[in-house]
């Protein structure tokens, strides 16, 4: 066996560290050992583990957590930590916490009585607890206006102002008018810019969107560069559309939600109002319905398929891209009120005819 050498994976064969995630874990970890009681530590851990860090790891399907996602998952775990932390003071558990103990803890000044609310529903569902009721909080929805003009003033001015950075224009639009999320933003590569036809397209789901001009030529000069002075710590050329400061490595979320701010767009407003436009241009699924006049009485035996009603809406994703209006840039994920090819009036430079 002299002579042999171990060798270890080849380079890139490993999955890239969510850091992120990493994180959380070890957070997660800590958080569940600092209850004193087993019984709490058990309730604790189902829900941080189980519950939520689960269900995380599922909806990422392998790309790396956002930082919203992160804090969404450690906002609920500490919420259910202080109110265990509450129970222990007092010398209850919550096992035998009572209906009035949970009304005192929610009236008081806890910061954070949805995400207790949703621990409690939890623990009552998996025997932690019983006879608890917590009311569960519907969102109000945005916190701030829905100005659809801002948006689109907003959007024509970085599609149309050459004196705003390259990088931050496309940022911007890509919430604007795909109502996309900063890390799915800062997550672009080159190898998301495709070439078809002399188009510029950009794969954001399953399916390229064709970018509105110039918007399009926008994403073609991300994809080759050269990139903006100070972009990077090194000249070494980046595969990230929205590379950061350290060689290699793309830009994060804070700051990319700074250099948008700076240009007068705030992420988050920016895509909850393009996320109601675009809810409000899918159209409404319409059902052929029996009327009463051709209704047949219901006979003793079994109903043939043509007798059993209209059939079920369809909802896989091959059917909601069928029902897709025509002439517009969708995919599985992604949804544009833009057109393909056309660049409406609202977007067009004001001394434009």
């Amino acid at each position: 066996m002299s002579g042999c050498v171990a060798s270890g994976p080849p380079a890139g064969a490993l999955p890239a560290r969510d850091e992120r995630l990493a994180a959380l874990e070890r957070w997660l970890g800590q958080a569940v050992a600092g209850q004193p009681d087993p019984r709490h530590r058990q309730a604790l851990r189902g829900y941080a583990v189980w519950h939520h860090l689960r269900r995380l790891r599922g909806r990422l399907d392998g790309r790396p957590a956002s930082r919203q996602q992160i804090k969404n998952v450690r906002d609920h775990v500490a919420a259910a930590a202080a109110f265990l932390d509450w129970l222990t003071a007092r010398g209850l558990t919550l096992a035998a916490c009572t209906q009035a103990e949970l009304d005192q803890w929610l009236a008081g000044t806890c910061g954070h009585p949805a995400r207790s609310a949703n621990f409690v529903r939890w623990a009552v569902a998996r025997r932690h607890a019983s006879g608890l009721t917590a009311p569960a909080t519907r969102w109000p929805g945005p916190s701030g206006p829905l100005d659809q003009d801002r948006r689109w003033a907003d959007a024509r001015r970085l599609l149309h102002d050459d004196a705003y950075p390259a990088a931050g224009r496309v940022a911007g639009l890509l919430i604007l008018l795909y109502a996309q999320k900063l890390n799915v933003i800062t997550a672009l590569t080159t190898r998301h810019v495709l070439h078809e036809d002399g188009r510029t397209l950009l794969r954001l789901g399953s399916r390229p969107i064709i970018p509105p001009a110039p918007l399009d030529t926008l994403v073609a000069g991300l994809a080759i560069g050269p990139r903006p002075p100070g972009s990077s710590l090194s000249d070494v050329s980046s595969p990230w559309l929205f590379p950061g400061r350290q060689p290699g490595s793309a830009l994060t979320e804070d700051a990319l939600a700074q250099r948008l701010h700076a240009l007068g767009i705030s992420p988050r407003q920016g895509r909850s109002t393009a996320l109601f436009a675009l809810a409000a241009g899918v159209p409404a699924p319409s059902w052929p319905r029996r009327s009463a006049s051709t209704s047949r009485p219901r006979s003793s035996g079994r109903r043939s398929p043509a007798e059993t009603g209209p059939p079920t809406p369809p909802t896989s994703a091959a059917a909601a891209r069928r029902r897709n209006r025509p002439g517009q840039a969708i995919s599985t994920r992604t949804r544009c009120l833009v057109p393909r090819g056309h660049v409406p009036d609202v977007l067009r430079p004001p001394d434009s005819g």
